[in-house]
């Protein structure tokens, strides 16, 4: 069979221009027979490991290329020049209204690995492009690529090449310079490009290519320059193109002129060359000898892209060194912990063979690098002043973690285990004839920090192991429902608000057609009507789902590398921050399987919040505290999440979980860590039957008596993953490796709604688990029929089933939260609204919750206040930072130069820090003033006057200050009234502070016994609530409804209750004040039926 290499393919990993999955591209070489296939994509090496992985898999010989973008411009400066003068041509183009061509400053080049060298030169020009030539586009030169071309071979590409451009603006000369630079440089690794399409300039480009390959003899080359599997692509690349370039369906530009870019088969390139008059062009031996030329570059294909063993930090450490440091620093760390008395000394033999278990493992593995290295960070982090979480995921089950520093939690204590983390059999490598056998798994630990401490702990690290060894892991978002309806939306002009309607109404991860068969069912007939009329949008939403549709930067994931990483692996670019190139997360494991080894390190809002209340305590009362050393015993800390006083801890914060932790009644860290784990989507009856049998523990029940040991401290239920694991290894006779695995198959058959491949698989896998499992219950002398149910049990429950070690650990860290409320709650709750600046939201909600406990809030006052919030006695003193639209510096300038002695001196500090008027505005009218000069609109008059005048000074400042006086007189201006005066706050924090507009009816209220939001509390079940609608929010119900949350707060508390009609709520907005008839109902307050809303 007569067949070609395809040499220049994009998949949608050129981002937006090709709509051509890796898969699906491999499967069409497959289809095709082709033994061979390229990937170039533009400008990037971003899909290169998985188009290896895809295509050895179909035994199809990946070639690695990249469509690279060439300038003939040296420097970013001169390239933005060149735009510049571009911009100004193009735009005096339209004023006359004259054609003009799209701005151009680079050419396209392609260039594909033959070898290993080859590919250490693409690495090496990409890499350059993204770290050192990125603007807008990863931009390289003629010359870098020349330079280092050894093991490449290289085509001029399509149209938009630099070859191209010279054929189209008849520079014959150009032309022929730059193909005779690159003959002379490359010899036989160059071909010149001809390609097929519709077209016309591209006859000519081909003409003068074939004139050269004459001239020059230089080899011809066909490439189908691929976007897409087949022609029915065209459209769905003009879609992605508009959403890339902002263009509507009707645009000039919307739709491409070439709409059979999909790859071609040898007959169809044929067809092709005839169909569209090339042959005049190029002749019929041209296009054959074209064609085999494909094949003659792919014959030289000598390379493998297989990972290299584990590619950990340089510590600078030989092999018996680092064994012998991890061992000395975890007896250390063990002995310091027992010194401490933050392990049980009575079981000190049990730990020390736990870490001599997880020791073995380790080394054996050859881990070391990895724990050493994140110790280190974690040390740093702690000698710095910052504070770790208590652990995260499943290393908190690590003793090695615990005694490193790693991870705060004792795992023999809390029964965790570590194979969840470190399972023997995962991940083992072997070194064959000096090839590596296996699939790296390395450990994967997350560990919590505080925020400030994200940056300054990746610039550590850069430090300590160069910068270029140190990167942020790339990301890849994906189209999904949601945003595809939304770009369909505004590329097609459809209605704005029934677009977005239907797009809401999907979930994040559901299925297309079904997902759109259930919103049609539920829709309103508005709905129904906009879905008939563009139902067409169906199969674009089904086949664009999940193309990668951007680029992002991981939001914790870094890597640490031995060498160089431009000499490694491929590189990127996101907003300016050069990237990985290859991506890691969910379901992408490119770095991992290729040995590179990831640190998660997270910024967590709850432990800033710790470290700025401990700094607080020790500024204020010269008390040091050891966050990781208080007594998590303390009743008066459990009663506070009884009473579900925990608004602002992570994970423990929503109205949901707060209901949860009222009728659970947590009263140890283990009653919070089953909160933590079990409070998630779907799993409604299992907390109702937690709750039931807390309550009454004698209703509990097991299949056998041999569960009771395994559930009893989850009072009968499984909630933990490590639970399912030790079902398995104790009544089935499983090792916990083997039940490990078992739970990644019980989520793959449990969760699974397509019946794919996968699910098929792991089908046939647990089939042959449940055999396993009943001759081991069998063993055990269960019954039948007592094993069935237990697997029904098992099969229910292991798909909510959760980390017992994340939740534990978080467990801690909200009881170090609530701690520091209950026994330090002023410096805790300046720490809270520090960390919560910009969040309008939160700091009302948390404002009026600090007021409800009879604790005063102080306005912000320019002279008194920090930058941040602080304490004082029953008061918490609100910080200037919390100002709407100022700017940090600003603040900054003005409270290290306070307190001011009067309103001159602080308009010296104003002018002379250039501090903006978007600052000085709201500090003025807002009442931070009031201190220099009791009246808000004169003190504003003149700092309007000053700020006509230059080269102000103290003396120059008070003669303004004195003429504006003057010119008032005797006729002075009226200052801010009391409503004038809460508008203001309004407009300088975003909500009431000082005062609040309900005031004016406290009376009236009372007489009426009608409750502000601070009096309701749930021993009313029907009552009339007045308070001011701080939040009106519009919502479906799941029968496709439309309903209300109203959110009324008095200044102390607030309060939501919904409303099932939205027909009371005409004339109804945000800011008014309401007196609202409500029922206390099993879904909290809602309006009572037929009840109407007064505005007050």
């Amino acid at each position: 069979m007569k067949n070609y290499t395809p040499l220049h393919c994009h998949t949608d990993y050129s981002i937006l221009d090709s709509v051509m999955k890796v898969e699906d591209y491999v499967e069409r070489l497959e289809q095709l027979e082709m033994p061979y296939g390229a990937v170039t994509e533009h400008g990037n090496l971003c899909s290169s490991y998985k188009f290896y992985k895809e295509a050895k898999k179909r035994g199809i010989q990946a070639i690695i290329g990249c469509e690279l973008y060439v300038t003939p411009y040296a420097t970013i400066d001169e390239i933005k020049e060149e735009v510049t003068k571009q911009k100004k041509e193009k735009q005096i183009a339209i004023d006359n209204g004259l054609s003009h061509r799209r701005i151009k400053y680079y050419g396209h080049l392609i260039a594909h690995a033959l070898n290993d060298i080859g590919y250490k030169n693409l690495l090496y020009i990409t890499n350059e492009a993204f770290q050192n030539r990125h603007y807008r586009k990863p931009l390289t030169t003629e010359d870098l690529i020349l330079e280092n071309s050894e093991g490449l071979h290289i085509e001029t590409a399509c149209i938009g090449s630099l070859f191209g451009q010279d054929a189209m603006n008849d520079n014959k000369k150009a032309f022929l310079n730059r193909v005779g630079k690159f003959k002379d440089a490359l010899g036989d690794q160059f071909s010149l490009e001809i390609q097929f399409n519709e077209v016309e300039i591209q006859h000519k480009v081909n003409k003068w290519l074939v004139a050269a390959s004459k001239e020059f003899n230089i080899p011809l080359v066909y490439a189908p320059d691929a976007h897409y599997t087949s022609p029915e692509g065209a459209d769905l690349r003009d879609l992605t193109c508009a959403v890339q370039y902002k263009y509507f369906h009707d645009d000039e530009f919307y739709k491409s002129d070439v709409r059979r870019l999909h790859v071609k088969s040898y007959d169809e390139v044929l067809q092709e060359w005839k169909m569209w008059g090339f042959d005049k062009e190029v002749s019929y031996q041209d296009l054959l000898g074209a064609l085999a030329r494909t094949n003659e570059i792919s014959d030289q294909i000598n390379f493998t892209l297989e990972h290299e063993g584990y590619k950990f930090a340089d510590m600078g450490l030989d092999a018996k060194v680092k064994k012998y440091t991890i061992i000395q620093k975890a007896k250390e760390g063990l002995q310091e912990l027992i010194i401490e008395d933050r392990i049980n000394k009575d079981r000190k033999w049990e730990y020390l063979e736990r870490l001599k278990h997880e020791l073995r493992v380790i080394l054996d593995r050859g881990f070391e690098d990895y724990f050493l290295v994140l110790a280190d960070a974690i040390d740093y982090i702690k000698d710095d002043g910052g504070i770790v979480g208590v652990a995260r995921g499943s290393a908190g089950g690590s003793l090695l973690s615990y005694c490193l520093g790693i991870t705060q939690l004792d795992t023999i204590k809390h029964g965790l285990i570590v194979d969840r983390f470190l399972n023997p059999g995962r991940g083992v490598l072997t070194q064959v004839n000096g090839k590596w056998e296996g699939t790296p798994n390395a450990p994967d630990i997350d560990v919590d920090i505080n925020s400030e401490h994200k940056l300054k702990t990746e610039t550590y690290l850069k430090e300590k192991y160069g910068e270029a060894k140190v990167a942020h892991i790339l990301t890849f978002g994906t189209f999904g429902a949601k945003s595809l309806i939304r770009d369909i939306g505004r590329v097609y002009k459809l209605d704005f608000q029934m677009t977005n309607e239907l797009s809401t109404q999907f979930g994040n991860m559901e299925d297309i057609e079904p997902g759109w068969k259930r919103i049609y069912k539920g829709g309103n007939s508005k709905l129904k009507i906009f879905m008939d009329a563009n139902e067409w949008m169906l199969p674009i939403i089904n086949k664009l789902n999940n193309n990668i549709r951007n680029a992002g930067k991981h939001a914790a994931g870094v890597i640490v590398t031995p060498k160089d990483l431009n000499q490694e692996i491929p590189l990127y670019c996101v907003k300016g921050e050069v990237t990985t190139g290859l991506a890691e997360g969910q379901n992408i494991r490119d770095l991992g399987e290729l040995g590179y080894v990831k640190y998660d390190l997270l910024g967590i809002n709850n432990l800033s919040i710790i470290r700025t209340a401990l700094h607080l305590i020790k500024e204020n009362e010269n008390i040091d505290i050891d966050i990781y050393k208080i007594d998590f015993e303390e009743p008066e800390v459990f009663i506070e999440f009884q009473k579900a006083n925990t608004e602002f801890i992570f994970q423990f914060g929503s109205d949901g979980m707060r209901s949860v932790l009222k009728n659970v009644v947590p009263d140890s860290l283990d009653d919070l860590a089953i909160c933590n784990a079990l409070y998630r989507p779907g799993s409604t009856a299992f907390i109702r039957q937690l709750i039931e049998n807390k309550r009454n523990p004698n209703i509990i029940s097991y299949t056998t008596p041999l569960l009771e040991p395994i559930l009893k401290e989850t009072y009968g239920i499984i909630i933990y993953q490590e639970q399912v694991l030790e079902i398995f290894k104790q009544l089935g006779g499983f090792t916990l490796e083997e039940a490990d695995n078992v739970r990644s198959v019980l989520k793959k058959t449990s969760t699974s709604g397509k019946k794919d491949q996968i699910y098929r698989d792991n089908m046939k896998k647990y089939e042959e688990i449940v055999e396993k499992f009943s001759q081991g219950c069998k063993e055990k002398g269960l019954t039948v029929a007592e094993t069935n149910e237990l697997l029904e049990v098992i099969k229910k429950y292991s798909k909510y089933s959760f980390n017992k070690s994340h939740s534990t650990g978080y467990a801690y860290l909200a009881y170090q939260v609530q701690w520091l409320r209950v026994h330090y709650s002023l410096y805790f709750y300046a720490a809270l609204l520090t960390h919560n600046v910009g969040k309008e939201d939160e700091l009302r909600t948390y404002i009026q919750k600090i007021k409800g406990e009879g604790i005063e809030v102080v306005m912000p006052n320019i002279n008194s206040s920090k930058a941040s919030f602080s304490a004082g006695p029953n008061q918490v003193i609100c910080g200037l930072q919390m100002i709407k639209g100022a700017a940090t510096k600003d603040i900054e300038k003005l409270t290290a130069e306070a307190p001011f002695k009067s309103a001159a001196t602080f308009f010296e500090s104003v002018f002379r820090n250039k501090v903006t008027k978007k600052t000085v505005d709201p500090l003025i009218q807002g009442g931070l003033c009031d201190s220099l000069l009791g009246h808000r609109v004169i003190l504003y008059d003149m700092y309007l006057s000053l700020r006509k005048l230059k080269n102000l000074t103290l003396e120059k400042i008070k003669e303004r200050m004195k003429l504006v006086l003057e010119e008032y007189g005797d006729d002075l201006p009226a200052d801010a009234d009391h409503t004038q005066i809460l508008q203001a706050e309004r407009d300088c924090f975003g909500f009431y502070l000082n005062g609040h507009p309900m005031e004016q009816y406290l009376d009236a209220l009372k007489q009426l016994n009608i409750k502000l939001t601070s009096q309701v509390n749930e021993s009313y079940s029907e009552i009339a609530i007045a308070g001011l609608i701080s939040k009106l929010q519009i919502k479906k119900t799941k029968r496709n409804t439309d309903y209300a949350v109203i959110t009324l707060e008095d200044g102390i508390a607030s309060l939501n209750f919904k409303c099932w009609s939205t027909i009371p709520l005409q004339g109804i907005e945000e800011g008014m004040c309401i007196v609202a008839p409500c029922t206390n109902s099993k879904y909290g307050w809602t309006l009572s039926k037929r009840a109407e809303i007064t505005i007050l």
